[in-house]
């Protein structure tokens, strides 16, 4: 699985890239759907923003958090991305 972290208007510290490595490592039992990831990460005015997208083969997710502390929204993000990637799992082996 490769995860790519790219930072916008400011610089990423080795802490914040460790805790991005850590919350998304919930989502390693889905490994074998997941193709890719991609976390972007920025900061506008006190605004913090994070959007991961996962390409799933055949499937294209988005989940995107916006709010005040940068650790808060990337917990809403990986939060929302579980969710998603849980649903379309289960969709999946339902299906066959």
């Amino acid at each position: 699985m490769e995860m790519r972290i790219t930072a916008r208007h400011f610089d990423l510290s080795p802490e914040i890239k460790d805790y991005v490595g850590k919350r998304t490592a919930t989502l390693d039992r889905y490994e074998d759907l997941i193709v890719s990831m991609h976390m972007i990460l920025g900061v506008e005015k006190r605004r913090s923003i994070s959007e991961m997208t996962v390409h799933v083969s055949g499937h294209h997710l988005v989940a995107q958090s916006v709010t005040d502390d940068i650790y808060k929204s990337i917990d809403e993000t990986t939060d929302k991305m579980e969710r998603q990637i849980r649903k379309l799992h289960e969709r999946v082996t339902d299906y066959k």
